[in-house]
């Protein structure tokens, strides 16, 4: 049998994701100050208004809630859960790593 997964974890890995989000906003506006531009075409307008924080502070809230009610009565699972954290994270390394990449190069 599986041991179940701590809330603890899913809300560290939910902190790691909040801090990609942070990092991916502003590495993306020293993108578009250096010259550059938004690569996310859903983004791209908005990115440098405020709708573009609340964006992702309601993607972390809809997270946030997944985790709740994922711990508090077991669906969505857990397990389910953290691995979504992970996929999600992976992808915001792989952002803001390219976003770095770009700021660096000359």
């Amino acid at each position: 049998m599986k041991s179940p997964i701590p809330a603890a974890i899913l809300w560290r890995w939910f902190w790691v994701l909040a801090a990609l989000q942070a990092a991916d906003l502003a590495t993306t506006h020293l993108l578009i100050a250096s010259g550059g531009r938004e690569g996310n075409i859903f983004m791209r307008e908005i990115v440098l208004t405020p709708i573009a924080p609340a964006v992702k502070v309601l993607a972390l809230v809809f997270v946030a809630a997944l985790i709740f009610l994922g711990t508090g009565r077991g669906r969505p699972r857990p397990r389910r859960l953290l691995v979504m954290l992970w996929v999600v994270c992976a992808a915001y390394v792989w952002i803001v790593g390219n976003n770095v990449v770009i700021l660096l190069s000359p």
